[in-house]
């Protein structure tokens, strides 16, 4: 059994007697459904190592459709979600010229000038490319998506899951 005096303002002193130790209860709450509770009865010591969680689902970073006669050239940033390795790069390009046309698809860090992927050939084509990236990194970006005469549509997209993640890069840029 455990004694203690305390002493209370303008009180007399009290004693406290507890027969057991007192108990703590935690709850820990993280970006999760699963709420956690440990119950704490002497002295401890409390680590966490949070695991991160890529989704199973492809989760799209840059998602672009381009319309008939239009072309998509412009610059964007992305940050690399925690976690992430390697990204997926899908795209599609057509000509509406038919065989003498040739459509292009150029990615390229602006920060590095590494060229994250480069094809151009005649008509009609579609792509998939994975790259190797740094988590938590920012990646300031080049796209181009277009055709030497006129483009009759596409897409560019980039994308990544945890199935992604397991593939190996077919261009680093860490």
């Amino acid at each position: 059994m455990f004694n203690k005096l305390i002493r209370g303002g303008g009180q007399a002193d009290k004693e406290l007697s507890v027969s057991r130790l007192p108990k703590l209860l935690l709850q820990l709450h993280a970006l999760t459904d699963n709420p956690m509770n440990i119950t704490v009865t002497g002295n401890i010591t409390v680590s966490a190592e949070l695991e991160v969680i890529v989704p199973t689902e492809e989760t799209f970073l840059i998602n672009k459709n381009i319309e008939a006669n239009d072309i998509l050239y412009e610059e964007v940033s992305i940050t690399i979600p925690d976690g992430v390795t390697v990204l997926y790069i899908s795209s599609h390009a057509e000509s509406s010229e038919g065989y003498d046309d040739y459509v292009t698809v150029e990615i390229k860090n602006l920060s590095n000038q590494k060229e994250w992927r480069y094809r151009s050939e005649g008509f009609n084509f579609y792509d998939q490319w994975y790259v190797g990236v740094t988590p938590n990194k920012t990646y300031k970006l080049s796209l181009y998506v277009g055709a030497e005469y006129n483009l009759g549509g596409g897409y560019l997209k980039i994308s990544y899951s945890q199935s992604i993640n397991q593939k190996i890069p077919n261009v680093t840029d860490y």
